[in-house]
């Protein structure tokens, strides 16, 4: 007959020197109350207050739970049941755990919604400008390939844009996006570029100032092109002059 090292019971079950009750009771799994919110748009869930994407609801439900259960090693299989893909939707998967023998249910609330940045596509709002100037197609290219990536991987949305002589404004919904465009088109092509910041309107709840950032990006012909103009205007200037004495 053996002795649990933990409670001292008699038993001839041992497992690592614990009883059966004392060894369900080092390796019981404590899990909170687990639920998720799914953009609908972006397909992003959230966690930790952040977004994050994913490829199978599966998989991100399996990520939530590890999350969870820290460095716990477990079996998982998650039973999703059929449901439809509509903000306002509401359901319940299931988790099926197993660890070390034991085996635990935990249900999983998810709801379907739009999330912060992605309700912003389509409305006027936008926290930064960028007004591109420039004539060469290969930098319009890389700006809406950019604006493009940046829509599917960070929830970026253009809700505004309008041509202007030699170039765009495009009013975008997230400036700190805005000033990573700037500092590539910088690094990549010839140009000048500002960056300007305005305050706008102050958040009342969180008792700070909200600014609006516009980003001025002009390529190197176009400052070329107004160099030739402006000496081209002050040699009429001059000829004027000599023609008037």
């Amino acid at each position: 007959m053996k002795f649990c090292v933990k409670c001292g019971e008699k038993t001839n079950e041992l497992k690592d020197a614990l009883c059966r009750d004392c060894s369900d009771l080092l390796h019981e799994i404590k899990v909170k109350d687990l639920s998720t919110d799914i953009c609908t748009s972006c397909h992003k869930y959230s966690l930790h207050h952040q977004m994050l994407p994913y490829h199978k609801l599966e998989d991100a439900l399996k990520e939530i739970i590890n999350d969870s259960l820290k460095k716990e090693e477990v079996q998982l299989k998650i039973t999703i049941p059929q449901h439809k893909v509509n903000p306002g939707i509401e359901f319940q998967a299931t988790a099926n755990i197993t660890s070390h023998g034991n085996e635990y249910e935990v249900p999983i609330d998810i709801l379907y919604t739009i999330c912060d940045k992605c309700s912003k596509q389509g409305t006027k709002y936008f926290e930064g400008t960028l007004q591109l100037r420039t004539t060469e197609p290969e930098v319009i290219k890389f700006v809406n390939d950019d604006l493009k990536a940046a829509k599917k991987k960070e929830s970026v949305f253009v809700t505004k844009k309008v041509e202007e002589t030699n170039g765009f404004d495009y009013y975008l919904t997230s400036q700190r996006y805005l000033q990573k465009l700037g500092k590539k088109l910088k690094t990549k092509f010839d140009g000048e570029i500002k960056v300007t910041t305005r305050l706008f309107s102050r958040d009342r709840q969180r008792s700070r100032d909200l600014h609006r950032v516009t980003v001025f990006f002009k390529t190197k012909e176009l400052i070329e092109k107004r160099i030739v103009d402006e000496t081209e205007n002050i040699d009429k200037i001059e000829e004027n002059k000599e023609e008037e004495e």
